[in-house]
């Protein structure tokens, strides 16, 4: 082999190992960072409103305010029922009618012994002034009389009980018995109710119904409405009936009765759902009536676990502001804004949105100007 073509393998493999030495060990440049100082416009708010008292929704059901079981007092067969469930009747209006022919005889015959037993009275009164009876036998006609007047009157009585009538204005809710059904006393015939006045029941948790009496009993606090889903812009002013006193066992909630009137625009039906709203719930008689509040996008919650806002601090730069974390502790919700207690002042300019997104020091402006009063 000549030298030649060697020395050409040799420099070959030089240079091959010089390239793969190149590989192994080259390090790339590392790029320069770029920082991003585009200052970004960003939703802000000016702290300023003020957290007023929650209002609370409770889900209800509708309830008539009266409903009783009428039934005839006698027993016998019913003639007529000359009403249909839902009829809106009057104070005193026919309900139901038993066959009264027994009834009207009885009466009859009550009526006869009345005025035979009064005739024997005042013929043995006459004869007792004269001294032609004694007084045992003038004391069995007067007990004959009154015992015949007792028996009419309840001759009569029955005979009334014969009807079902109306006890108030109500509608007819509804009927348990037919035409010719034969009836015992006190047995439930007809469902009565009042809808002059409506109530909803709602079940109500301890921590709210502990707060409902006030120190002083004459400041009204909170006022009740009830609203329906059916129509969503009518309020229905609302005052309590009545709550219990002993919580549900399985619950361990409080049954409470709001009372209203009927509408005359509207068919509030017992049965229909509904929804009881107290206004300015106050939880806290040492709680201040007003404080500073934000909405709930405003508030983020840190890896420890702690609320914080971005404060928005002006800079030498005018219109250009810098992102500030600052913790806050909050209270109560209400609605979609959370009460700050501490952390914030009025007149803080926090940002609104990109909560998640922004980091300390950023710099930013102003997108769209929203105070705490406008809202």
């Amino acid at each position: 082999m000549s030298s030649k073509r060697i020395s050409g393998k040799i420099t070959g493999a030089i240079l091959l190992v010089v390239a793969i030495a190149s590989v192994l060990f080259f390090k790339p440049k590392k790029e320069l960072e770029v920082k991003d100082t585009t200052i970004r416009p960003i939703k802000s708010s000016v702290v300023g409103k003020a957290f007023k008292n929650p209002d609370l929704y409770f889900p209800g059901l509708v309830a008539s305010d009266q409903k009783v079981d009428l039934s005839f007092n006698v027993a016998g067969q019913i003639l007529t029922i000359p009403i249909k469930k839902g009829q809106e009747v009057k104070k005193g209006q026919l309900l139901a009618q038993l066959d009264d022919n027994s009834f009207q005889n009885e009466v009859k015959n009550a009526q006869a012994e009345l005025t035979r037993s009064e005739s024997t009275f005042k013929r043995m009164e006459k004869a007792l002034k004269a001294n032609a009876i004694s007084k045992e036998e003038f004391s069995k006609a007067k007990a004959d009389f009154d015992k015949a007047k007792a028996k009419l009157e309840i001759a009569k009585k029955n005979l009334d009980d014969t009807k079902i009538l109306a006890r108030f204005d109500g509608v007819i809710a509804d009927i348990y018995a037919d035409n010719y059904d034969t009836v015992s006393p006190g047995q439930a015939a007809i469902a009565l109710q009042n809808n002059s006045l409506v109530n909803i029941v709602v079940s109500i948790p301890e921590q709210y119904l502990i707060h409902r009496r006030n120190k002083d009993k004459n400041t009204k606090t909170f006022s009740y409405y009830a609203v329906f889903d059916a129509l969503p812009d009518e309020k229905f002013e609302l005052s309590i009936k009545e709550y219990s006193t002993q919580a549900d066992f399985k619950t361990q909630t409080y049954t409470v009765s709001f009372q209203m009137k009927a509408p005359e625009k509207f068919n509030i039906l017992p049965g229909m759902s509904a929804t009881v709203v107290i206004k300015n719930f106050i939880i806290d008689d040492n709680d201040p009536t007003e404080s500073i509040a934000v909405e709930t996008d405003c508030i983020g919650i840190n890896s420890s676990g702690d609320h914080f806002v971005w404060i928005l601090e002006k800079t030498d730069v005018k219109g250009v502001f810098k992102t500030i974390q600052r913790i806050i502790k909050v209270g109560r919700r209400s609605g979609t804004t959370v009460q700050v207690l501490e952390g914030l002042k009025q007149g803080d300019r926090i940002a609104t949105a990109g909560i998640t997104v922004l980091v300390e020091g950023r710099r930013v402006s102003l997108l769209a100007e929203k105070t705490g009063e406008e809202k």
